[in-house]
């Protein structure tokens, strides 16, 4: 700490000096002047902290000296020692601001208390301005964040809050300065590859792309990442330039540096991401209610598809829903049952097409395609399938449909899981058919000698006459009675040409009762008679 004693006379500023030196405060130098004129050089060269000078001086008082000291360091403290104690002195001394006034001869307590004052002041002062300083490079080197605290306070709320306020004046920004909109970012299909993600960060890449030089807007939009969860980036685009008159310029700028971003994201980090565009605010207080119309462009991703700038356009949703879902289903099943895949696609495209026509909710078309699912596990029922034999013990269906994420994915989705479930179906018939018809020849084989029906069989192996009927015409070219009758016959002549019994043992043997009709049948295959069959082997 540097102070200077001023004084024309050279006892008394001496004596001074040595009044300071007995104070034995931190002072760094003591430095001396004659006069107004020398001290003046000494206080430009070397910015004392403290003043002490005489009043009353040739040339230049010290009360000019003081005024002209003031003007070189604002903070410098003046104490005046005088003889004089008129009015005027001590009126001008406080027009000065002085610190203190001492009267001639200076009593060395009531200086030492003065003095030892302004030393305590000035160290007050010294570590406020620290404080201050300090508080001020915490601000600046805080500002983005403190920037994007506020910039979440104004999205999130609707109202003005008091945090924001105080923000806004921390940061002393003009809140009516430039133009801004809110966009989110999602990445699309996050439920089946958020397993990918966790080493890519979009808070970081998104910024790093839109810095590019090769993204030409850079200069003229600027991007503050808000916030990040799950699947969703919130960020604030705002104008480098004042003021909103130039709004379609703002948007076009907006428009082309996103749809570079898209582009890029997907070629560094192998993802897509859809960006949800909000209305376009000239105050940032303004900013919640770009944010709620970003959320409903981003949730027209739905209708119109992902990788790409989605703008929120109302939409008047159908409150009369003409989609017959018994219709629609008999349909599917007329599909399933035929096996036809084609006829079953194409019912699905016709179906989608009509949903886009009626404008139908995205809840209502949910339901409608859980409908769907419900209908095609009763379907499977008259199979004996269930939805976790074709699909797994694993797979909930409706869980899988909430995850995709557009009209166009769920109809991809409905084609796969009919596609799916008609190729198990088919195969699985075919695999019962093949089970169904040899079981029943197995019965046949062991049970032909007694009085056997097709009905007998489909009680025993639990099938329905008609199912069993069917198999066999289907099959084997032949009905079950014609089946059963060339089976009996063939054997036989396995038994007469042993040549070993007669041909009503033969007949009883094969499970005929009556001779006749046993000759008459063995007859009409191998065009002879048992007995002339007989004679021949």
């Amino acid at each position: 700490m540097k102070i200077l004693v001023v004084d024309d006379e050279e006892l008394i500023r001496d004596s001074i000096v040595d009044l300071v030196a007995d104070l034995q405060c931190d002072a760094s130098e003591i430095l001396t002047a004659r006069s107004g004129f020398e001290a003046i050089e000494i206080v430009m060269n070397k910015k004392p902290e403290i003043l002490i000078t005489d009043v009353k001086m040739p040339g230049m008082s010290g009360l000019e000296l003081a005024e002209k000291s003031k003007a070189y360091n604002s903070d410098i403290k003046t104490v005046f020692i005088s003889g004089y104690g008129e009015l005027d002195y001590l009126k001008r001394a406080i027009q000065l601001r002085a610190y203190d006034y001492l009267i001639k001869p200076v009593n060395a307590a009531d200086f030492k208390k003065v003095i030892n004052r302004v030393i305590q002041d000035i160290r007050e002062e010294a570590a406020k301005q620290n404080d201050i300083e300090s508080l001020k490079t915490y601000v600046r080197e805080s500002k983005p964040i403190i920037s994007s605290k506020l910039l979440e306070e104004l999205i999130f709320n609707a109202t003005l809050t008091e945090n924001a306020k105080r923000l806004i004046d921390i940061l002393n920004i003009d809140t009516k300065k430039g133009s801004h909109i809110v966009v989110i970012f999602e990445v699309d299909d996050y439920m089946m590859i958020k397993e990918s993600l966790t080493k890519i960060d979009l808070n970081s890449i998104i910024p790093d792309i839109w810095d590019n030089p090769d993204n030409i807007y850079r200069d003229y939009v600027t991007v503050s990442i808000i916030s990040s969860q799950d699947s969703r980036t919130v960020a604030v685009l705002s104008s480098a330039e004042d003021g909103c008159d130039d709004e379609y310029d703002f948007l076009d700028c907006i428009e082309k540096s996103i749809a570079y971003l898209l582009d890029e994201v997907k070629q560094r980090v192998h993802i897509s991401i859809s960006a949800g565009i909000g209305t376009t605010v000239c105050d940032l207080v303004d900013l919640h209610e770009s944010y709620n119309i970003s959320c409903l462009a981003i949730a027209q991703k739905f209708f119109h598809g992902k990788g790409r700038i989605l703008k929120y356009a109302e939409r008047k949703f159908s409150d009369i829903y003409n989609l017959k879902i018994n219709d629609i289903n008999n349909e599917l099943i007329k599909g399933i049952m035929n096996f036809d895949m084609k006829k079953v696609n194409l019912h699905i495209e016709s179906l989608f097409r009509i949903i886009v026509a009626q404008n139908l909710s995205r809840d209502y078309i949910l339901n409608f395609c859980m409908e769907l699912i419900n209908r095609l596990t009763i379907v499977l029922i008259d199979y004996n399938i269930t939805l976790n034999d074709v699909f797994g013990n694993n797979v909930v269906l409706w869980l899988q449909l909430l995850k995709y994420e557009t009209l166009n994915d769920i109809q991809g989705w409905i084609k796969y899981m009919y596609t799916t479930v008609i190729l198990h179906v088919k195969n699985n018939t075919l695999k019962q058919c093949d089970r169904a018809i040899e079981k029943t020849i197995q019965y046949i084989e062991k049970n032909y000698m007694k009085e056997i029906s097709l009905k007998d069989i489909s009680d025993e192996l639990h099938y329905s006459t008609n199912y069993l009927g069917n198999l066999f015409k289907k099959h084997l070219k032949k009905g079950f009675r014609e089946y059963l009758t060339e089976y009996r016959i063939r054997k036989a002549a396995e038994l007469l040409r042993q040549n070993r019994y007669k041909i009503y043992e033969v007949s009883e043997m094969v499970g005929y009762k009556n001779v006749p009709s046993f000759i008459k049948q063995f007859k009409s295959i191998f065009m002879v008679t048992p007995a002339e069959y007989s004679e021949r082997c």
